[in-house]
């Protein structure tokens, strides 16, 4: 099952038509940083604007 928010209001989904949400958070992930490193780049922003 899939759950979307849209102007028009929420969107549940289900079977193969949840399947593309499926991947595309996948893909998501797999190009998210870590943690880590996530927490790297936001104190070097906020070291810049400071």
């Amino acid at each position: 099952m899939a759950h979307t928010e849209t102007l028009g209001g929420r969107l549940f989904m289900e079977s193969d038509k949840a399947q593309r949400y499926v991947r595309a958070y996948d893909r998501l992930r797999e190009a998210a940083l870590s943690v880590s490193e996530s927490a790297k780049v936001i104190a070097a922003l906020a070291a810049e604007l400071s």
